[in-house]
């Protein structure tokens, strides 16, 4: 797992910012953004805008083009190819709740968070694995600029925002 604050330069994350946070981008609803299929407690609703996906055919929403930079800089960084990438939109629903541990892709692959505001929503990391038991083995706070980097078969979690509006974070895979 690798941590690189300030991932762009300030101007592109600042261009990340302003396109991803404007009034006028669209998001759509998500029941259970982790994807979890089961029963579980800790179900988590949010909103999505999907920006790229191979499977159907790449770019499949006008803003990948204004965030370009992001995906480049963080293919150099996975050195691999982008499957999905994916901004989620958690906001603040008055009390702590973390996501269902999951794993995005069942294929090796690498995943890179991109944190697109500042918020106290953490991203959770766990050691091991549901049928054996996880732990937690760090949780990331969301920072402006910040990019978190690791093995996609790592299980993982995101939480509320409990203090601030909003978590904006872009979700990228890539094999």
């Amino acid at each position: 797992m690798q941590i690189i604050d300030d991932f762009l330069p300030e101007a592109e994350a600042e261009s990340v910012r302003w396109t991803l946070l404007n009034e006028q981008m669209p998001w759509f609803f998500l029941d259970n953004i982790s994807g979890y299929a089961g029963e579980a407690k800790n179900v988590q609703y949010g909103f999505y805008h999907l920006l790229f996906h191979q499977p159907d055919g790449g770019v499949t929403s006008g803003v990948c083009e204004q965030v370009g930079s992001l995906l480049d800089a963080a293919g150099a960084a996975a050195n691999g190819e982008l499957w999905r990438a994916r901004v989620g939109l958690s906001t603040n629903i008055g009390g702590l709740g973390v996501a269902h541990p999951h794993i995005d892709y069942t294929n090796e692959h690498t995943v890179v968070l991109y944190y697109v505001n500042d918020s106290d929503g953490d991203t959770v990391l766990y050691d091991g694995h549901p049928d054996t038991g996880l732990s937690v083995a760090e949780k990331i706070t969301p920072v402006h600029n910040r990019a978190v980097i690791f093995d996609g078969l790592r299980y993982h979690s995101s939480s509320y925002p409990v203090k601030d509006s909003r978590r904006v974070v872009v979700n990228m895979n890539f094999f």
